[in-house]
């Protein structure tokens, strides 16, 4: 996804306000507050990797990157004269003016999560995304000439082989740079495998399957492993 190398990852927060039944956020980390590192050992840090590794592009990492937090670090990074390319994970809730702003101290793309192109897939995975927005945010970043990355997962409660087929074609509308897709994969101690457990979803517990990426764990009564896979 980055645009320059060699380019480095930095995490800015820990914890996720949110409640998506697959993540594993407030699983690892075991407490639901966002908490956040100073802009000070940011910039710092940032500083540190251009200085010692010749660092071209940082990626913001952190599970969730709101506006105001990017906007905070754009700052930071204007006012300090730090000449770095970044990009980041990012809201799709975002203006063309707070892009812009983005841009100015640096962004050179961001990506988004999306997951699926159905409403009622999103909604019983709790995961808040306006889908017209999505499409506004990838039209801005053209604008500005920004790379745009969506994240898309196959396999949540719900899923049929129309719902596959709606998010592929949703894919492919939007005229992204990049995708990232994985296959939605219940990991043990969230909601989803929980939620799997008790409607007897699950395939297998042999752990080395639960990669996200090659094998699907869960099959539907409308949608088998190997559609999932396929997808």
């Amino acid at each position: 996804f980055s645009k320059y190398y060699p380019n480095a990852k930095i995490v800015t927060s820990r914890g996720c306000p949110y409640s998506c039944i697959f993540c594993t956020e407030q699983l690892m980390y075991n407490r639901p507050e966002y908490n956040r590192r100073s802009i000070k050992l940011i910039l710092d840090e940032i500083v540190f990797l251009k200085d010692r590794y010749g660092i071209k592009e940082v990626f913001f990492d952190d599970a969730i990157f709101t506006i105001p937090r990017a906007k905070e670090i754009a700052k930071g990074i204007i006012d300090n004269r730090i000449k770095i390319a970044w990009s980041c994970w990012m809201d799709w809730n975002i203006s063309l003016e707070d892009l812009e702003f983005l841009k100015k101290s640096g962004c050179v793309g961001v990506k988004f999560g999306v997951e699926s192109a159905s409403p009622e897939i999103l909604d019983s995975a709790r995961k808040p995304v306006n889908l017209e927005k999505v499409k506004n945010l990838v039209n801005n970043c053209r604008k500005l000439g920004l790379f745009c990355s969506g994240a898309f997962m196959f396999g949540l409660p719900g899923e049929t082989r129309a719902t596959l087929e709606k998010t592929i074609n949703l894919i492919f509308s939007l005229n992204i740079t990049s995708c990232q897709l994985s296959i939605a994969t219940p990991l043990p101690g969230t909601q989803f495998f929980k939620i799997a457990q008790e409607n007897n979803w699950l395939l297998t517990l042999d752990w080395s399957k639960y990669d996200c990426h090659y094998t699907s764990v869960v099959e539907y009564p409308e949608c088998r492993k190997e559609d999932i896979e396929s997808a």
